[in-house]
């Protein structure tokens, strides 16, 4: 398990913004609920991406390759 560094804070930070720079303000502004909830909700989104590439990546090169180009679409 990797620990929580402060980049990954700033990651996280990003990802909310939809890694849109000009929209860090309203993310610094959310509520503190509103928040913990979405960053909740993306920490899952982004454990259930690196399972399921994971999952690909034992049955191969080309079922890895397939499920990497379908969670970038």
């Amino acid at each position: 398990e990797v620990e929580e560094t402060g980049s990954d804070w700033l990651g996280m930070f990003y990802r909310m913004a939809g890694k849109d720079l000009t929209k860090m303000d309203a993310v610094m502004n959310m509520p503190l609920m509103e928040f913990f909830n979405y960053a909740a909700m993306l920490k899952t989104i982004q454990k259930e991406q690196q399972e399921r590439l994971h999952k690909a990546a034992k049955q191969g090169y080309e079922s890895y390759m397939s499920a990497l180009m379908s969670e970038l679409l």
